[in-house]
Order: C-alpha cells, then sequence, then structure tokens
C-alpha cells in the first residue's frame, strides 16, 4: 500500500480546482493501492464541504501547536505527523504531493518505487532552477524503512545543514540522507516550453507543479528574472505579470489539462530518468544541460 501525504490549503477562487486536480490525477495515474491522508489548515466550512466529498482521509489538525510558525515550518510539522501516520496504518511507501503538484504519467508510484534501494531511499522534486539542492515536498517518495517517527523530519534541524535553504520544507530529508551517508533521485525540471520560470513546471516528464497554489505569486526568481533591482515599481509589476501567468496556466487547465502537458512537453512525455545524486556532494550550481545530453546519447 502507498500513503500519499497532502497538505490542502485552499487560498483562493482557484483553491476548489486544484484540490479536486489533484485527487483526480492521482487516481487517474497510480497503478498500485493506494490511500490519500490530508491535513487542512484554516478550512472554513465551505472549504470543508468540497474537500469532505474527495476520496481522502483528512485527520484532525493540531492547530495550536502549529501557531506563529512560519508556512514552510508549519507545512513540515503537518508533512512530519501525515507521514508517521501512513506507516503506522501499515502503507509501505509514502510519497508527498503539494496541493498543486500531481503525477502526470500513469504507472509513476510503481516504477519510482522500484527504483528506490537502502542505498538510495528517496525520489523527489530538486528546484535546480532556484538553485536548490534539497528534496522538495511537491513529489517525495520513501519507504517504511527510511522514516523513524520522532528522529525523521521534513525541517531542518541541523546548524551545518548541508540545504541551502536550510528553512524550507524537504531540507530535513537532506539532512538525514547525508547525515546516513545515503543517496537519491533528484528529479530536475523538464519542461521543453516554460510559460515562466517556476510556474508551469514538469518535472522528470512525470509531475506537474504549478507554484504559488496556496500563496502569492511571488518568487525568489524574480529579482533576477525581472531585474527588480530593489525597485518598488518593477516589485509590483513582476507579481501583477507571475499572477496573470498563474492564472492562465489554471485557466488552460481547467480547460484540457492533458492538453496543456502536452504543450509543456512539447508533445511527448520521455520515459523516467532520474539522477542518482550524493546527498553531502551536490555542486554548488547543477548545470541544467544534462537532460538532452543523457537522452541524446542513449
Amino acid at each position: 500500500m502507498l500513503g500519499i501525504c497532502i497538505v490542502f490549503l485552499l487560498a483562493d477562487e482557484w483553491g476548489e480546482f486544484l484540490a479536486r486536480s489533484v485527487v483526480e490525477q492521482i487516481r487517474r495515474t497510480t497503478t498500485g493501492p493506494y490511500r490519500i491522508y490530508g491535513y487542512a489548515p484554516r478550512a472554513t466550512d465551505a472549504h470543508l464541504a468540497v474537500l469532505q466529498g474527495l476520496d481522502v482521509t483528512f485527520l484532525p489538525v493540531p492547530e495550536p501547536a502549529t501557531k506563529g510558525m512560519r508556512i514552510a515550518h508549519e507545512h513540515s510539522f503537518f508533512l512530519d505527523h501525515l507521514v508517521s501516520h501512513a506507516f503506522r496504518d501499515g502503507c509501505d511507501h509514502v510519497a508527498t504531493f503539494d496541493m498543486d503538484s500531481w503525477p502526470v504519467s500513469a504507472g509513476w508510484d510503481r516504477t519510482y518505487s522500484a527504483m528506490l534501494s537502502q542505498q538510495v531511499p528517496v525520489a523527489a522534486i530538486v528546484r535546480t532552477e532556484l538553485t536548490d539542492n534539497f528534496p522538495f515536498a511537491a513529489f517525495l517518495m520513501m519507504p517504511r524503512g527510511f522514516w523513524r517517527e520522532g528522529i525523521s523530519s521534513f525541517a531542518s534541524r541541523d546548524e551545518a545543514s548541508p540545504s541551502r535553504r536550510p528553512g524550507e520544507t524537504g531540507s530535513g530529508i537532506l539532512e538525514q540522507l547525508a547525515r546516513e551517508g545515503r543517496d537519491f533521485l533528484r528529479l530536475e525540471r523538464t519542461n521543453r516550453w516554460n510559460p515562466h520560470p517556476i510556474i508551469g513546471g514538469l518535472y522528470d516528464d512525470a509531475f506537474f507543479h504549478l507554484g504559488a497554489g496556496s500563496r502569492s505569486s511571488v518568487f525568489l526568481s524574480d529579482d533576477q528574472h525581472y531585474a527588480l533591482n530593489g525597485r518598488p515599481q518593477r516589485k509590483t509589476f513582476a507579481m501583477a505579470v507571475n499572477s496573470a501567468i498563474r492564472d492562465w496556466v489554471l485557466g488552460a487547465m481547467r480547460a484540457d489539462h492533458d492538453a496543456l502537458i502536452a504543450e509543456l512537453a512539447e508533445g511527448t512525455l520521455r520515459r523516467f530518468a532520474p539522477i542518482r545524486t550524493v546527498a553531502r556532494g551536490i555542486p554548488p550550481q547543477i548545470a541544467m544541460t544534462h537532460w538532452s545530453t543523457r537522452l541524446d546519447g542513449e
């Protein structure tokens, strides 16, 4: 049994569409038995009415325990509890998604779980387009033997963390891998068409991630992409453009999900090709040229 863990945050008018989309795409593409576990923090009565119609096992939200936390720390806290619950519930593997990320290639669950081993126990998106080096929870898969309840965490706990952004969700997974001398499978962005540097990403041609599905459309790359240079008017412009692109992607997806994915992939979702990565040995900046080179050379 595969346990799938998701934190549902319905932040705006697209929230219901995203919540339904992630559950539907998991149903369409997952070939083995699975169960979805979720938290729905800060859900209104209207949100709960939507969520109760989904095929998700929702757990009571321990919200007082998260009061005052940064959003990334809160997300890590929720995922820690969901993953622990899924393994206690008898799951052999666990996968995590964001509410705005989901699989787009059939059989992803069996393919990636078969790639994992004692030495390589994790497969995950890594947003190298942001120069990140840690497994990102928009898709992360691990077996029962890797997770140690009360010890493992998505949050960073090491002051000497190998993560470039120690506060982010998934930095703790990188720390555990590095501490134990183990590797992971890195899934990089593989779009052939990019409507935006961050929004609307495909990873390993197997997973879609919208970006900013439950928050404002502000990204680390904005400063470079829009040459903000600390200028307020340019920042306002960047937010407006990001928001418009996000809404366009969502509208295109609502009109025809598969057509948009095909456009991002320029017609073909290629076979899986994750990159085995040494947790402590990730280079300072990962080149983005390997994808076409690897495929053309094989």
